[in-house]
């Protein structure tokens, strides 16, 4: 009998060995060594980043990476402390402080290798590109997306590569995927690059279900394990742990994770299809028997959809030209200019189209107002910008940027054709004077500058030309 329950021992053993994968790798005399030196790991986790790692509402360290630290643990005794930061951005700043020793789910980039140490890739996932279902788009590249609002999430990889390849891009950074989808949702950006699997689980949890794909992206997550640059012997252990576990476990622990929630979804997939074919049905009935009041009925219908939604567009416009209005001149205001400007100095960088920044200051203006006629230094204000608008070509812009001075961006000039451009608002305002339609000298003057190589910024142009205007002191004659 007592042979027999030793045996029954040994074949416990045995199977939970086998359940496990492996036994725990043997460590070498050097690795011994360095963790006795080490009593401390300070692991921090991605936050907010499910299905691969998170934290649920109890605290708890859950995902796909959480899974694989366990087999890692159960492979080689680590002391590993896990930290909790709010923000993947707090995470990599406290990595970078040497804060934190050990990081389980990030990419590999040319930043990060300056200060971290980078094991093989243990998972892949390609990321998609989501917009709302009111969108026009069904199918969608990375370029399409140029002048529109993309959400970023701050220090991820997928971020650094859009800035790099894609600069034309409109990024929104956020500190989260979840704050990014709810931003898409609500229409307060347009789209966002993220992993599927991160994307069902965030708009299961909140009901975002006006939200969809439109496509795939260039960007794929090679994610890895990585420690701090100086502990090269630590990243070596933890991967002859990764490599001691069978490749089905690791891809069934993966499978677990990224189909977590796809039953509940086919079930309601199974519903809605069932609720639909009964709609169908009914609507097919009620066709046969009321025919000519349902069709009377749908085209009444279809006028109110149509009125509220012409209703809804001009909502929209009204609400997007209030954004970029200024409602004093009614030109493009500050904000508005400047997103304009950035963009051709962008397109000048890469492909040398030539434009010309004319900066005007409204002659009188800051003396009218400080004299407390701040009423008649609006009016010539506004005046000269209806003047200087109907002057320019539909292509240039022209915008308030505040303080009584005017700026106009004339696309493919340079700064002697843009000298030209003065001279014709010149006589146009001059020809107002003579007609003695309320002008009654020298209304504007005027400075130009002309991007170069060197110029990194639309600040710059700006400077330089308001440095030429009080220079020159240049006034129409």
């Amino acid at each position: 009998m007592s042979y027999l329950r030793k045996l029954l021992s040994l074949l416990g053993v045995m199977l939970f060995v086998f359940a496990n994968g492996a036994s725990a790798i043997e460590l070498r005399e050097e690795e011994r060594a360095w963790l006795e030196q080490h009593p401390v790991i300070r692991y921090a986790p991605a936050p907010n980043y499910p299905p691969v790692e998170f934290f649920d509402e109890t605290k708890r360290h859950l995902g796909i990476t959480a899974d694989f630290l366990s087999l890692i643990l159960q492979k080689v005794e680590l002391p590993i402390e896990i930290l909790r930061y709010d923000t993947w951005d707090e995470v990599m700043d406290a990595t970078r402080q040497r804060e934190v020793d050990m990081l389980g789910s990030v990419a590999r980039t040319p930043e990060r290798a300056q200060f971290l140490e980078f094991s093989p890739v243990y998972i892949s996932l390609p990321t998609l590109i989501y917009m709302r279902h009111d969108s026009r788009y069904e199918e969608i590249e990375l370029s399409q997306l140029i002048g529109k609002r993309v959400v970023v999430i701050e220090s991820y990889a997928s971020t650094e590569f859009l800035h790099q390849n894609y600069p034309l891009i409109d990024t929104i950074t956020v500190p989260d995927i979840e704050t990014g989808l709810r931003m898409v949702s609500y229409g307060m950006a347009d789209a966002i690059v993220t992993t599927e699997a991160a994307a069902v689980y965030y708009i299961e949890k909140h009901r975002l279900y006006n939200l969809k794909s439109v496509g795939s992206s260039d960007v794929v997550w090679h994610l890895r394990f990585a420690v701090r640059k100086d502990w090269p012997e630590l990243i070596n252990i933890i991967q002859r742990a990764v490599d001691e576990i069978p490749s089905p476990k690791k891809e069934s622990l993966i499978q677990r994770w990224l189909k977590l929630d796809y039953p509940k979804q086919l079930l309601q997939s199974q519903w809605v299809q069932m609720i639909l074919v009964l709609v169908v049905m009914l609507l097919l009935m009620s066709s046969i028997i009321l025919n000519g009041m349902l069709y009377k009925q749908i085209g009444r219908h279809k006028r109110q959809v149509a009125k509220v939604k012409r209703q809804l567009d001009e909502a929209k416009e009204q609400v997007e030209e209030f954004r970029r209005v200024d409602p004093l001149t009614g030109i493009a205001n500050r904000r508005s200019w400047l997103s304009e400007a950035n963009k051709e100095l962008a397109r000048f960088h890469r492909y040398g189209q030539s434009f010309s920044v004319i900066f005007i200051a409204v002659e009188d203006y800051q003396r009218l107002c400080s004299e407390g006629l701040k009423l008649v230094a609006e009016d010539r204000l506004r005046q000269v910008s209806l003047i200087i608008a109907g002057e320019v070509r539909e292509h240039d812009h022209c915008g308030d940027i505040g303080n009584g001075h005017l700026c106009l961006l004339v696309q493919g000039e340079d700064e002697v054709r843009a000298q030209q451009v003065v001279e014709r608002l010149n006589a146009r305002l001059l020809e107002k004077t003579q007609k003695g339609d309320s002008f009654d000298g020298p209304v504007i003057k005027v400075g130009i500058a002309s991007p170069k190589i060197s110029t990194v910024s639309i600040e710059e142009l700006l400077q330089q030309a308001e440095a030429q205007l009080y220079a020159s002191n240049t006034s129409p004659e």
